[in-house]
């Protein structure tokens, strides 16, 4: 399979499987995405191993009972998240490495999105290795091997063309930069209580986001480029 066909099947979004017994009296109205996007918020507001059932039905405004009926358990529900946020992360990387522009161009996208990802999904990276690293279930172990086959192989394509347009030096190792990228913009968000001090909480959660995103790219791209 193509690193493109892959990056598709990747694009797919996650549909949860029913279990029997919907609880009685129960909002008809209410279906699993109103439940994800209540777990999506707490785990906004607190770490992820603090969000259990009974915080989530509250936030969701359903009984305990209706998330066990759409995914048997806290577990599930989590790693459904967890999917989620997977096939966002991926969808909108794959849209902005097809879209116009140079290759550092491109680049220099995808380290501003990656910065405001990681924001916005603070639980992202614990439950990443929780979930899919540090698990022994099948699908983790197959999303584990496939994202970073997939993931790395659409970066690299980034870095040879960025060669061949003469804005990144050969001698560049895609590998190294590729973890650097991933680093460099996930510390925002698991650095934030030393961007807090340097810079304050009222400037943290203001535009300091976009700023390190922009020094980032900027530091990135100077960096790779031919001397």
């Amino acid at each position: 399979m193509s690193n493109l066909e892959a990056s598709k099947q990747d694009r797919k979004k996650p549909e949860p499987a029913r279990n029997k017994g919907r609880p009685k009296h129960d909002d008809q109205r209410v279906g699993p995405d109103t439940i994800i996007a209540a777990t999506k918020e707490l785990l906004q507001e607190q770490p992820y191993t603090e969000v259990n059932r009974r915080g989530v039905a509250l936030k969701a405004g359903v009984a305990p009972g209706l998330i066990r009926y759409y995914f048997t358990d806290l577990t599930a529900l989590l790693t459904h998240v967890l999917k989620d946020m997977i096939y966002e992360l991926r969808s909108e990387l794959v849209r902005i490495s097809e879209g116009p522009g140079t290759a550092g161009e491109i680049l220099g996208l995808r380290v501003r999105y990656l910065v405001g990802f990681f924001a916005e999904n603070p639980a992202f990276r614990q439950m990443f290795l929780d979930l899919v690293i540090q698990s022994e279930s099948e699908w983790a172990q197959q999303t584990s091997v496939d994202l970073l086959r997939v993931a790395f192989g659409e970066f690299k394509a980034i870095t040879e063309n960025a060669v061949s347009e003469d804005s990144m030096a050969e001698s560049i190792d895609p590998r190294f930069l590729y973890i650097l990228v991933f680093g460099g913009t996930e510390f925002f968000t698991t650095g934030s209580p030393i961007f807090k001090q340097l810079f304050g909480e009222q400037e943290w959660r203001g535009s300091l986001g976009d700023e390190y995103a922009e020094f980032l790219s900027s530091l990135i791209l100077q960096g790779i480029a031919p001397r």
